[in-house]
């Protein structure tokens, strides 16, 4: 498969066993290629992902259906953790964070648990993690 993506939001459908889960977990580097069997290769602006290491990580925004998060974080602290696992500064993740709140409007839920959001509200704090 070949497949280029524009700057963006781009969503991915098809059919069960279509290997979407796959495609994206190469994507994300979450799922490793055996380059040694024809795995292929995932470039990023003509750099193999797997070169870029972290600096790769820190472009790419990924919100999957179903996160595992801990649930006695607040959602304040469930971003600076996913900003610390990005490699952001703290000065910057701490900027960043109340931006973002404020984007998907839970500036007034950011010391609320993990575990007591609505389902709604949990969508947004996992957007506003694939933003970071």
């Amino acid at each position: 498969m070949s497949v280029t993506l524009t700057e963006g939001v781009t969503g991915l459908i098809g059919e069960n066993g279509a290997g979407k889960s796959t495609l994206i977990g190469l994507i994300t580097d979450t799922v490793r290629r055996d380059p040694g069997r024809g795995g292929g290769s995932v470039t990023f602006c003509g750099r193999d992902i797997l070169e870029m290491k972290g600096s790769y990580r820190r472009r790419l925004g990924y919100m999957p259906q179903k996160l595992g998060y801990y649930g006695d974080f607040s959602v304040q602290a469930f971003l600076r953790y996913m900003a610390s696992l990005k490699g952001l500064a703290r000065k910057e993740a701490v900027r960043k964070i109340d931006g973002l709140l404020q984007t998907v409007n839970l500036s007034g839920s950011k010391e609320k648990r993990m575990d007591t959001l609505s389902g709604g509200m949990l969508q947004r704090t996992l957007l506003a993690a694939s933003l970071l």
